[in-house]
């Protein structure tokens, strides 16, 4: 068979940072997984010129912070492993975080460990959203 599920949706570094993460922001926020970058911002196109959307349509950001009544997009969150260190993944990261500037998004990249401080990254979040 050409399909088969996957046994989780979060990478093991994903989901190690995921706990930590609903835990920092608590009811405040919703925490949204797996994210496709063209449902957080959008961008004009056409038939003639598919290139804007076809530059977001295949990214997605690891988390999304929203508003838990509204699900109004308040913070991506990008965690960065080692793979971000390659040419082409560094390219990616620019380019997305070009896109939500431009889109009035905020972002907070997080480097990637084994374990996370609540502490720490409700510092973070403090700091970036105020």
């Amino acid at each position: 068979m050409a399909y088969r599920r996957r046994l989780a949706l979060l990478s093991r570094g994903e989901a190690a940072f995921f706990g930590p993460l609903k835990a920092a922001v608590g009811s405040k926020y919703l925490v949204m997984c797996k994210v496709r970058l063209a449902d957080v911002v959008s961008c004009r196109f056409s038939t003639d010129d598919p290139g804007p959307f076809s530059a977001i349509s295949q990214k997605h950001l690891d988390f999304v912070l929203c508003d838990p009544r509204t699900t109004r997009i308040v913070l991506a969150v990008e965690l960065d492993d080692r793979s971000h260190e390659a040419d082409d993944r560094r390219r990616r990261d620019r380019f997305v975080d070009y896109v939500l500037r431009m889109a009035g998004v905020r972002i907070m990249r997080v480097r990637a460990r084994a374990r996370y401080r609540v502490d720490e990254i409700r510092r973070r979040l403090d700091a970036i959203l105020g």
